[in-house]
């Protein structure tokens, strides 16, 4: 269940209950305190989530079907915090925090500068799916996704605290303007820092931890083909440290 409310203009709450059964993957099981006589390898949650967003004078556009955000020109803020209950047969009690914060502004001659700032903090002992994974995306060849390590594996690395960093900037049409293609060069750099508690709790599955951080870097070339609604392009990431 699921609850917005939306309190003042610029500040919305939301309030949610769930529950979930989950069970484990391949040979993985979850060992709380590293007690390995009492494996688990299914796992129950009641939760309770609480949130807001705050986005000071952000644009909106109310239509048919809700409210549309075209964002503002101040930093958003979101925030949730998540309780494990230990009700209704749930196996874990816990506490979780996440943060989010990002910006973009135009700057004359020089293009538009974007940022995001995310970080998560665990209090309590999780099985490894309930914790921070990163944000990997890699493949040889694939799709660009925005906020997310390009060269990173799915599952490469796990975390209970974390903070990641993402800076990109567009150039947009100041470095090239011809009279019929205006492709964009943008320039990224991506880092996250983390640990993970009790390591000792998970077993027969292999990760990674950020210690010692993670860093990338790359550009695009946007808009090689504008068909207006989306666009086509190219880009290379690099991964270093």
């Amino acid at each position: 269940y699921n609850f917005k409310v939306k309190v003042m203009r610029d500040f919305r709450w939301n309030i949610g209950l769930r529950a979930q059964e989950k069970y484990a993957y391949r040979d993985y099981y979850f060992t709380k305190d590293g007690d390995t006589t009492n494996p688990q390898r299914i796992f129950n949650y009641r939760d309770i989530m609480l949130g807001f967003k705050f986005s000071f004078r952000e644009r909106t556009l109310q239509t048919t079907k809700g409210s549309v955000s075209f964002g503002s020109d101040y930093p958003e803020v979101w925030f949730n915090y998540t309780a494990g209950l230990n009700v209704l047969n749930s196996d874990f009690t816990y506490h979780r925090f996440d943060l989010k914060v990002q910006d973009k502004m135009y700057i004359k001659y020089i293009g538009e500068f974007a940022w995001r700032l995310m970080g998560g903090y665990i209090l309590g002992q999780l099985p490894i799916s309930n914790n921070y994974a990163g944000k990997g995306t890699y493949r040889m060849i694939t799709l660009y996704a925005p906020y997310s390590f390009g060269t990173m594996r799915t599952n490469e690395f796990y975390s209970s605290k974390y903070a990641s960093l993402f800076l990109s900037h567009n150039f947009q049409n100041l470095l090239f303007d011809l009279p019929r293609w205006h492709p964009e060069l943008m320039l990224i750099t991506n880092i996250s820092f983390g640990t993970i508690d009790h390591l000792e709790n998970h077993n027969n599955f292999d990760f990674n931890t950020l210690e010692l951080g993670y860093y990338e870097s790359g550009f695009l070339i946007r808009k090689i083909l504008d068909l207006n609604f989306y666009d086509l392009g190219v880009g290379v990431m690099y991964r270093y440290g």
